[in-house]
């Protein structure tokens, strides 16, 4: 299931090159921006950066409010998309996992964007036990950590590496 509905929007979170997502957090591709009018590399310079604002998991995104965005239907295809490439991503890894522990890394990597390099060694040296403390360290957004959502977020992810899907 998704995240938060945005209102098919474009949303931008101001961070690093995947600062655009819409539907329910697919972060938008070069050529996504350039058919929505947007530049590439998002942030400061981006036609976006003095739009309205809201917070959304105590991140502040901007939308573009002339654009009338896509139907709660689209965002689940596009989510759907995603989810089947990030499930690839995690099976051409090759790692020995129980079902709760993909789950947890397919989300996980769904939201960081691939597996981290410190992830793929614990996982590989059979330390499965130091993955969910290793996962709690991605919290950090806009050059802040500590951000609550993000440690929300891990929390959930967390509970499912251990066998626990939350609601």
């Amino acid at each position: 299931k998704g995240g938060v509905p945005r209102g098919g929007r474009i949303y931008s979170t101001g961070v690093g090159q995947q600062d655009h997502t819409i539907g329910w957090g697919h972060a938008l591709t070069v050529a996504e921006k350039k058919a929505a009018g947007l530049s590439s590399g998002g942030g400061k310079n981006d036609s976006l950066s003095n739009a309205p604002f809201a917070t959304i998991y105590g991140i502040k995104v901007t939308y573009h409010p002339d654009w009338e965005g896509i139907s709660n239907s689209e965002a689940q295809t596009i989510l759907e998309g995603d989810w089947k490439k990030f499930t690839r991503l995690v099976n051409k890894e090759g790692f020995a996992l129980t079902q709760y522990e993909f789950d947890s890394l397919v989300h996980f990597i769904y939201n960081v964007g691939s597996v981290p390099s410190s992830i793929r060694l614990l996982i590989n040296d059979g330390e499965y036990d130091k993955v969910p403390a290793k996962m709690m360290e991605y919290n950090c957004a806009g050059g802040r950590c500590g951000n609550r959502g993000l440690i929300n977020r891990r929390s959930r992810e967390i509970l499912v590496w251990n066998g626990e899907y939350p609601n």
